[in-house]
């Protein structure tokens, strides 16, 4: 018979052999398993594409859908929001533009008030200035003027005392031609009448005669 020590170096052995069988068996088998899983999972994984990339084409098509139902939704709902939001702005920017054209309007209406009397002394003070300017010019020129005048007044009256004189000596002519005239003519009405006297005479002495 064997005894326990031998069995226990038997045992050893057998447990030697078996784990190097166990673990060549073992190595034999995850190779095998790795293998057939990478082949598995390269399957698996070409239908998982194969069916991802279907179903990624149906949900995009469902989404694309979805999406335009629910952008047209969206717009309509924009539309009504921007509309009654355009409104309550426009209302309000006109409430703030009429209250804004006030005080502007209040504003202006004061500087112009405060503009317009400036001015308005300005102009009274150039016209002051002006019109003292205007005077002395005016005064200058009718002083020049009068003078002028005077001269121009003493020319003319030199002129017309000569042409009087010249007048009053025509004038004094005449009248000496018209008393020389009046002169001749009664001289010659005496004479015509003298003749006619002496006609008579001449008639009456040729009726005694005859």
């Amino acid at each position: 018979m064997l005894e326990q020590r031998d069995l226990d170096i038997l045992r050893g052995m057998m447990e030697s052999v078996m784990d190097t069988r166990l673990t060549s068996a073992k190595e034999e088998i995850l190779e095998v398993m790795d293998r057939r899983l990478a082949e598995t999972e390269e399957r698996i994984l070409g239908k998982v594409d194969v069916r991802l990339a279907e179903t990624e084409e149906r949900i995009l098509g469902k989404v694309d859908v979805r999406l335009a139902e629910t952008k047209e939704e969206i717009l309509g709902v924009m539309d009504v929001r921007l509309t009654e939001t355009e409104e309550r702005i426009l209302g309000k920017v006109d409430v703030r533009l009429a209250e804004t054209e006030e005080r502007i309007l209040g504003k202006v209406d004061v500087r112009l008030a405060e503009t317009e009397e400036r001015i308005l002394g300005k102009v009274d003070m150039r016209l002051s200035e002006t019109k003292e300017e205007i005077l002395e010019v005016m005064d200058e020129r009718l002083t020049s003027s009068e003078n002028l005048v005077l001269e121009e007044v003493e020319r003319t009256r030199n002129i017309l005392e000569d042409k009087v004189n010249k007048v009053q000596q025509n004038m004094d002519e005449i009248s000496q031609y018209y008393r020389i005239t009046k002169l001749e003519n009664d001289n010659t009405a005496l004479i015509l009448k003298s003749v006619q006297e002496l006609t008579k005479r001449v008639e009456a002495l040729e009726q005694k005669i005859a």
